[in-house]
């Protein structure tokens, strides 16, 4: 018997483990707080539709699901999307009839180094949403789910290498290594990237050399008694 693990639930843990920094945690908290407040005021919810549909913009502000982590990534998302809406609302409140007055604790929240810090918490959960969107396809096979997190972790490795390093990088490569390390370091995924073509050359390594997927491959039809 074979036994894998699901992918998307190890995604929607990693997304967790991500958000368990306290930094992190107040950045999402106020986050959670800022789109609550937009999304239970009809007047400004109306003006975010209304300016979002003259940008084309197809995002809405997404509240937070607590069983589902992916959704806290779209809550860091809105935020980004909306931030011009949501700087220019800080600047109109309680000027006009037509702009209500926004709470000062909201107020507190939408400042310039709120701003950037979800810039930098959205560049490490963007890929990890994209991830996540690339699991839940009908069409995702073994390797598609190997690859994706292999591209994930390059992505990351990547990030941490710039002179301008982003605070929560490193933190989340050591937890997505951590994570591989006891879910994926399984020898039937480079296998199954070997035998599906355009994957080939990614299953290749100094870690997994041809002749050694070669015998590989001839143990699992053994074993499934192919031959």
């Amino acid at each position: 018997m074979l036994t894998l693990p699901c992918a998307l639930h190890v995604a929607n843990t990693l997304c967790k483990d991500i958000c368990k920094i306290n930094r992190i945690k107040s950045i999402v908290k106020r986050n959670c707080t800022v789109v609550n407040y937009f999304v239970s005021s009809h007047v400004w919810f109306a003006l975010a539709n209304e300016w979002a549909a003259k940008r084309d913009n197809q995002y809405s502000f997404q509240s937070l699901c607590e069983t589902r982590w992916y959704s806290m990534v779209k809550v860091c998302l809105s935020i980004g999307y909306y931030k011009d809406f949501l700087k220019d609302a800080v600047t109109k409140s309680g000027t006009r009839e037509e702009f209500p007055q926004i709470r000062e604790e909201i107020l507190q929240n939408l400042t310039d180094r709120h701003f950037v810090d979800n810039g930098e918490l959205v560049e490490v959960l963007q890929p990890l949403g994209d991830l996540i969107g690339e699991l839940e396809k009908s069409s995702t096979n073994l390797a598609d789910i190997i690859l994706q997190y292999l591209k994930l972790h390059l992505y990351y490795s990547r990030l941490a290498q710039r002179a301008v390093r982003n605070p929560f990088v490193d933190h989340s490569l050591n937890l997505l290594s951590k994570r591989y390390k006891q879910y994926f370091m399984n020898e039937i995924f480079p296998v199954v990237l070997f035998l599906t073509p355009k994957y080939r050359d990614f299953s290749i390594s100094r870690f997994y050399e041809k002749d050694w997927l070669v015998r590989q491959i001839i143990v699992l039809a053994i074993k499934w008694k192919i031959f």
